[in-house]
């Protein structure tokens, strides 16, 4: 059997959720099937990169130059399509596809995000699949009330052009997935419960915590920093948790780690707030943290963030809209908070209470080794597949 991933970018390096979330099927798809891919990417890729990608059989990268996108979204302004569609869309990646298709003759076509269900559309195979990954649209209209009155009327327009493009390409694929039951309740079609969940997953052998390492930092929070949902959550951070706690925790340094910062990340950096930029491995960051922050007040999905933090023993605080995708025990694996009082109370609880956060983080490793591990999750999406395919 061959299977045949569509993809929106490169799944390397994985500082973006669904690069990690590609690169961990196929790694152990590959185990069971002949695996290659094809992807359409706005940047040049490194042979560095190409190399971790070895399990892939065959692969094919079409670029996109800048000229083109800029031209398809002016056009998309005239069009019903959703604008993250004519990004990543044209008609020369096309050719590119079908000529790979007809190359490679794959059995099963993955495409990876709804983004990129335009390419799988006229392709013959056995099974095609489609993994929502999130409810994208969900996510757009969160952004409205959080983003500057600028910005409304794109978000709004591609909100409801998106929330359309999720329940129109629905019945072109016999195989649905998505990460979370949220998520799936969020997708504008009638027959949505035919969506299979499938998680996340964490290399729990990978990220292994090491429990003599030095606390240089009391609070941390990771991620892609040009990420609209994580800009957000750490300005909340910054700008209304953090002044609670000043007079109790008068040198608390909290750490923001993670690639590209945008310029609004940066301007927090201060004496009690580290702005990283990119870091070759977030372990060092999870070992050397007393406390994972991820309190997100926007965004969609299961973070890949909260299940490093927890498999790497540290006691997270998180919101209620990102629990609802994890399905943690409030205090048991972790502190779910709404407000930035509630948020400061818990970490100074954490902090005047070592031996009650290093209970919690034992008690979140234990979760996620028992719910979210790639292999489990990889499994059912072979069982998917098999199914399907009579093996």
């Amino acid at each position: 059997m061959k299977i045949l991933f569509l993809l929106s970018r490169f799944p390397y390096p994985l500082s973006k959720g669904d690069s990690l979330r590609a690169f961990h099927q196929m790694r152990e798809l590959s185990q069971h099937a002949e695996v290659a891919f094809f992807a359409v990417s706005d940047r040049a890729i490194l042979p560095e990169e190409y190399e971790k990608v070895t399990f892939s059989a065959n692969i094919k990268v079409f670029s996109l130059g800048k000229m083109g996108i800029i031209k398809r979204i002016f056009t998309a302004f005239f069009q019903k399509i959703p604008f993250q569609i004519a990004y990543f869309y044209t008609q020369k990646a096309q050719k590119a596809l079908d000529a790979f298709v007809e190359k490679e003759k794959p059995d099963v076509i993955f495409c990876q995000l709804a983004r990129m269900a335009k390419y799988a559309e006229n392709i013959p195979v056995k099974i095609k699949i489609l993994d929502y990954q999130d409810a994208f649209s969900a996510g757009l209209q969160r952004r409205i009330a959080k983003s500057p009155f600028y910005y409304h009327p794109f978000l709004q327009a591609e909100y409801r052009r998106m929330l359309a493009f999720e329940a129109a390409i629905f019945t072109q694929f016999p195989i649905k997935t998505i990460i979370s039951e949220p998520d799936r309740e969020l997708i504008a079609h009638p027959e949505k419960s035919e969506i299979h969940l499938l998680p996340n997953g964490v290399q729990c052998d990978v990220f292994e915590p090491n429990t003599t390492a030095e606390k240089k930092y009391d609070l941390l929070f990771v991620g892609n920093m040009a990420y609209p949902p994580n800009i957000n959550c750490v300005e909340y951070i910054v700008n209304e948790t953090l002044p609670l706690l000043k007079s109790n925790f008068p040198n608390l340094l909290f750490a923001i780690a993670g690639i590209n910062p945008a310029p609004q990340v940066r301007a927090l950096a201060s004496k009690n707030v580290l702005v990283t930029g990119f870091v070759p491995d977030m372990r060092g960051y999870y070992n050397s943290s007393r406390i994972f922050l991820a309190p997100m007040q926007i965004g969609i999905g299961l973070q890949n963030k909260l299940l490093e933090a927890m498999a790497m023993q540290m006691p997270c605080i998180t919101s209620s809209l990102a629990n609802k995708a994890l399905g943690a025990t409030p205090n048991v694996h972790l502190f779910v908070c709404d407000s930035p009082e509630s948020i400061a109370e818990k970490v100074a609880f954490l902090l005047q209470n070592p031996l009650a956060a290093i209970e919690m983080g034992k008690k979140a490793r234990a979760f996620v080794l028992e719910k979210y591990s790639w292999e489990g999750q990889n499994e059912v999406l072979l069982d998917l597949i098999s199914a399907r395919f009579h093996l």
